[in-house]
């Protein structure tokens, strides 16, 4: 059990710099930028999660670990960062 919250606390430390950042952040508009990556990571990961969780309950999909959701959370602010970039300034 000890080894499992061991391998937990790098991903604690990611959480914990996340929220440090925001604290810190002086300028307005890049805390907004990551406030809006934040909200879109954790409204799909949450999204995604409760419609596989019901279709686990279904039977429809197999049985995920859930030290996958923060994966998910960070890899959809990845992606999200990139079609913010993409597109044009005021939109």
């Amino acid at each position: 059990m000890l080894m499992a919250v061991a391998a937990a606390l790098p991903v604690l430390g990611i959480f914990a710099s996340w929220g440090r950042y925001l604290s810190e952040e002086r300028d307005e508009y890049h805390r907004m930028l990551a406030l809006g990556r934040i909200a879109v990571a954790t409204n799909a990961t949450m999204g995604a999660a409760v419609v596989w969780g019901f279709l686990q309950g279904f039977g429809a999909m197999p049985l995920v670990e859930v030290y996958w959701i923060p994966l998910v959370w960070v890899v959809i602010q990845g992606f999200q960062a990139c079609v913010a970039r993409s597109q044009p300034a005021g939109e």
